[in-house]
């Protein structure tokens, strides 16, 4: 038996999911989603401290590969709704910038798909 990739840290709360978010790490990061064979909304959606993965991710800053964790996360499932402890959505801990203008969107977009996938849900 091995861990689970949503165990939490008992001092941070954070998962495997956060910690490779937080290290940029697009390879690593596939890699656990992609072993968790059922990751399910409430697991990716899982808070370390009041931030998603998608809010740490949002949060990163000169990193070359946010864009790419941003769009595996939402391709997953993340939230882009949830707010943190400070009742933040991801999209408002967006840096300024050309790359901030694009992670902008692309949460925006992760937001409305959301929307219209719970629409489709319904019976």
């Amino acid at each position: 038996m091995g861990a689970l990739v949503t165990s939490q840290d008992l001092k941070s709360n954070k998962t495997a999911i956060h910690l490779s978010v937080l290290e940029g790490d697009l390879v690593l990061l596939r890699y656990f989603l992609d072993l968790a064979t059922a990751i399910s909304p409430e697991s990716i959606n899982m808070k370390a401290h009041g931030n998603t993965a998608l809010h740490m991710a949002a949060g990163l800053r000169n990193e070359p590969n946010q864009e790419g964790i941003i769009q595996l996360l939402l391709s997953y499932g993340a939230d882009p709704s949830v707010r943190n402890l400070e009742n933040e959505q991801p999209i408002h801990l967006v840096h300024q910038g050309e790359q901030g203008n694009r992670i902008r969107q692309l949460l925006r977009k992760g937001r409305v798909a959301l929307a219209s996938s719970d629409r489709n849900a319904l019976p």
